[in-house]
């Protein structure tokens, strides 16, 4: 596990500091899974798996892909997850606050204004 583990930390571009913030423990117990010299609880093991959309089954035995598939409802939860925990100001922040306020009647003209932007695309 302790080479997933990096592998996962190394795919994500991130430093063993930052990679602890992601699953809430200190830098040295990734340090100590990365080593081989503890095992992440099955709470962190969860956490690595939803932080980074990581197959459970993969992490504990190496089998299958690394990946897991998030269906539509996922995508989305994972999506409003990670832009609430954006900086204060951040711009997915505003803008989902944005979309959140907006009126039956400003989501039709939004999507109407889509269907034409695709439709210029297409001519």
């Amino acid at each position: 596990m302790k080479d997933r583990i990096k592998a996962i930390r190394r795919a994500a571009g991130m430093t063993q500091a930052e990679f602890a913030s992601h699953i809430n423990v200190g830098q040295q117990s990734v340090t100590a899974y990365e080593n081989g010299l503890r095992t992440p609880s099955n709470a962190v093991i969860a956490s690595i798996c939803y932080a980074f959309n990581v197959s459970e089954d993969w992490l504990r035995t190496g089998e299958g892909e690394m990946k897991r598939q998030l269906d539509r409802n996922e995508q989305i939860s994972k999506f409003v997850g990670d832009v609430l925990t954006d900086v204060p100001g951040a711009f997915r922040k505003r803008f989902v606050s944005m979309l959140s306020s907006m009126t039956p009647e400003e989501w039709a003209l939004l999507e109407q204004m889509a269907k034409r932007l695709i439709d210029e695309k297409e001519e």
